[in-house]
């Protein structure tokens, strides 16, 4: 999953036990850790279709976690039925 770095760092900051940038909610780290993500992905999604990558800045959390249960989900229905 990959977001806008700024909202990543309000939604991590907002439930986090220390209200305080540092290591993964720091912006400069979580903009390359979005960019090694995007560009981990192009390079091998073509060889593992199975892979997926959600950019959730508009989403609401729980859109994320229906979307990220049905994949999973479906997934592992699909990968029942195939062997």
């Amino acid at each position: 999953m990959v977001c806008d770095p700024a909202i990543s760092i309000k939604r991590a900051l907002r439930i986090a036990p220390i209200k305080k940038e540092c290591g993964t909610t720091n912006y400069k780290k979580v903009t390359s850790l979005g960019e090694k993500y995007k560009s981990t992905y192009k390079i091998l999604s073509g060889k593992y279709p199975q892979l997926h990558l959600i950019d959730t800045t508009k989403m609401e959390e729980q859109e994320m976690i229906d979307i990220v249960t049905t994949k999973i989900l479906d997934a592992l229905e699909a990968k029942t039925k195939n062997g």
